[in-house]
């Protein structure tokens, strides 16, 4: 039983002087002014949010972005057949591609104390926002998620994304989920806003 214990005292003071943690943080609670919720990073979907409310009131259970399609140009070219036809036909030589964003592809944040997750506030019109964001590097993609929260009541989910797998023009397709299922799902009306069309919903 000495051996044991020995053992383990050893294995944690090697673990301790080597510098490394047994567990990264991965979620944490926030207050800022009228909002309250929990950030996570798990599961293979980004910067999720959740339990989040809105002057102590539950408007969201929770959002998450669980993939970004990659889609390149089909590209045919004469010298190569498997751009003809069959495989690979429909993208070209490149993709597309399923990126998912998950905590051992974060880099750590240089202006903002080499934290894998960012928050910072901001004014813009006199409005009050906080931006809640992760940098990822997947291959040769760069990719900046965020969540930012207005004072006024405001959401907005944010990514941007730049690199080249291949030569070749592409477009990154972010999937949003959200949950907005709160003490069921009787009364729940959703309304997409888009610029220059009419309010859906």
């Amino acid at each position: 039983m000495t051996r044991i214990w020995l053992g383990l005292v050893m294995m944690v003071g090697m673990v301790a002087s080597s510098g490394l943690s047994l567990a990264e943080t991965h979620s944490e609670h926030v207050n800022w002014g009228k909002w309250s919720f929990d950030w996570e990073v798990r599961d293979n979907t980004g910067l999720a949010i959740r339990n989040v409310t809105y002057r102590d009131e539950l408007v969201l259970a929770k959002a998450s972005m669980p993939v970004v399609r990659v889609k390149y140009v089909k590209e045919q070219v004469w010298w190569n057949p498997f751009t003809w036809f069959g495989s690979r036909a429909e993208s070209g030589r490149c993709g597309p591609f399923q990126d998912r964003l998950r905590w051992q592809d974060l880099v750590p944040i240089v202006n903002c104390g080499d934290q894998k997750v960012c928050m910072e506030t901001s004014t813009q019109q006199n409005v009050k926002w906080l931006e809640v964001g992760i940098y990822a590097r997947i291959g040769e993609y760069h990719l900046y998620q965020s969540w930012n929260l207005s004072d006024d009541g405001e959401l907005r989910p944010v990514l941007h994304s730049r690199g080249l797998s291949c030569n070749t023009d592409h477009v990154h397709h972010p999937y949003w989920r959200f949950d907005f299922d709160i003490n069921g799902n009787g009364m729940d009306q959703v309304f997409v806003h888009e610029e220059g069309g009419a309010d859906r919903g």
